[in-house]
């Protein structure tokens, strides 16, 4: 009888336990399935094509990296951007490093459609300075995505003034209460 009793316990426990994997197993597969499918989605953002278009184009596969070196005489002053999106926001991590001031570090969310900011306009202004010329050799800003990168380039005091100005410009669009962006519309304004 205790030799039954032990049989009838194993097999109510293998019995379980094959209900039990039974219902997991399919769990499983749906799992894999789906990091399948994630993993083979790929961007079809092309920095080449899209750039002047970035805010637009992005898609939550694509993390863009925005380099500028602002710094002119004895002025030294680099931001980093790195720009993702997540839903219908743009994500923009803002990293400011200037010559007298502590590293600021920001991040600021706006809407995928929100024109405030105007970045896509000072890149399609801009976009002439693609090509390197004697003129326009030292590199200003540099945009890459994935194994891609694009530079705008600029040339003397007058032409660099300028591309840094309408970079602010479109910066204190977007950060309104940065120092150094007013400071910088505030003698943009003053010369008008």
């Amino acid at each position: 009888m205790v030799i039954f009793e032990q049989l009838e316990n194993q097999m109510l426990m293998k019995t379980s336990l094959i209900f039990v994997l039974t219902l997991l197993l399919p769990g499983f597969s749906c799992i894999k399935k789906t990091d399948d499918r994630t993993l083979s989605m790929k961007s079809d953002f092309n920095l080449k094509t899209n750039f002047t278009k970035l805010t637009e184009k992005i898609t939550e596969l694509d993390t863009i990296k925005i380099w500028a070196d602002l710094s002119s005489c004895m002025w030294m002053t680099t931001e980093k951007i790195i720009l993702t999106k997540s839903n219908d926001s743009l994500e923009i991590e803002l990293r400011v490093v200037q010559m007298a001031d502590p590293e600021v570090t920001e991040t600021i969310k706006i809407h995928e459609k929100d024109t405030t900011w105007g970045f896509n306009k000072f890149l399609t202004n801009n976009k002439y300075r693609l090509v390197k010329t004697e003129e326009r050799g030292d590199v200003n800003l540099r945009i890459k995505h994935s194994n891609d990168s694009i530079e705008l380039h600029t040339g003397h005091l007058g032409d660099l003034n300028r591309f840094i100005g309408e970079y602010y410009e479109s910066m204190y669009r977007l950060k309104p209460k940065n120092k150094a962006y007013q400071f910088i519309m505030e003698i943009d304004g003053e010369l008008d």
